[in-house]
């Protein structure tokens, strides 16, 4: 019995550190925050949100979850879910801003493994700040994924801001009259499917689109020019009877200027969509006119 002592104190240890690790873990896994999963996702409501705090303090990765963003391999998977019905239709940017880098990914689907990516956005790097815009369509159920960025971890506020009015085609602002101007601006907005893009840089073009619809009294020259405060790119373009939109026209951006121009020979009572579109993801304010 005497020699059992140590043996029994060791087997006792061990007992203790196993059981001390066990609790930990456990305490670990009660730690992650519950919209961990992608089937508890925290529901949004709302066309708007002006801060929905969060963190991705002990979250955990699912299997075959996805990794959002261009930078996916840098994704260790401490990401937390979202969800939010679509209320309406036109363009709509989540945006997470916190104390650690993040990525943020949008996805449509009814399972982790199955889902269909929205868009994807490199990380906010040194500014703490990812977003992501898309085209919203209304009724349908959107995921939003915040994760890590090479493993990083805290606190964030998730926000949702939508954008112009005349975001997409069908919401074009009405033009009238043979001169005139009106202010704009192409900040949240985003691209339809299909959107064509304008100007002899449209490969440069990301979306941030908005339309103008104009009527033209008389059969003449018309010049329509964007000025503002960011390059942009102008495209007008003619709907024929099975919605196809035709290019009559289209400006090259204005580089260095921030004026986007273009001229066509207009046809009496013809409809002219006007397109102003970002050129390299660039956005802000701006004035249409058109003489």
């Amino acid at each position: 019995m005497f020699h059992q002592k140590p043996r029994l104190g060791l087997l006792l240890g061990i007992l203790g550190m196993l059981i001390a690790g066990m609790t930990a873990a456990q305490s670990r896994a009660n730690a992650a925050p519950v919209n961990d999963d992608f089937a508890n996702a925290t529901v949004i409501t709302g066309k708007s949100s002006t801060g929905i705090a969060g963190t991705n303090v002990g979250a955990t990765k699912e299997t075959n979850e996805p990794n959002p963003g261009p930078y996916s391999y840098s994704c260790q998977g401490d990401s937390v879910w979202y969800r939010w019905k679509a209320p309406a239709n036109g363009g709509v940017t989540f945006t997470a801003t916190g104390n650690f880098n993040s990525v943020l990914g949008i996805y449509t689907g009814l399972y982790v493994d199955k889902l269909t990516s929205q868009t994807e956005f490199q990380p906010g790097l040194g500014t703490e700040v990812s977003s992501a815009t898309f085209n919203a369509v209304a009724e349908t159920t959107y995921y939003i994924l915040i994760d890590d960025y090479e493993g990083a971890i805290g606190t964030f506020t998730l926000t949702s801001t939508w954008g112009p009015a005349n975001d997409n085609f069908a919401d074009a602002t009405v033009l009238s009259g043979a001169t005139g101007s009106i202010a704009g601006t192409n900040i949240d907005s985003s691209r339809e499917p299909g959107e064509p893009n304008p100007g002899p840089y449209s490969y440069s073009c990301q979306g941030r689109s908005v339309w103008y619809r104009w009527k033209a009294p008389a059969s003449r020259d018309i010049t329509f020019t964007a000025t503002g405060d960011f390059n942009s790119v102008l495209g007008i373009y003619t709907r024929s009877t099975t919605g196809t939109l035709t290019n009559q026209t289209a400006s090259q951006p204005g580089l260095g200027t921030d004026i986007s121009s273009a001229t066509l020979n207009a046809v009496a009572h013809t409809i002219y969509y006007i397109l102003v579109d970002d050129y390299e993801g660039d956005t802000g304010s701006f004035t249409l006119t058109w003489h």
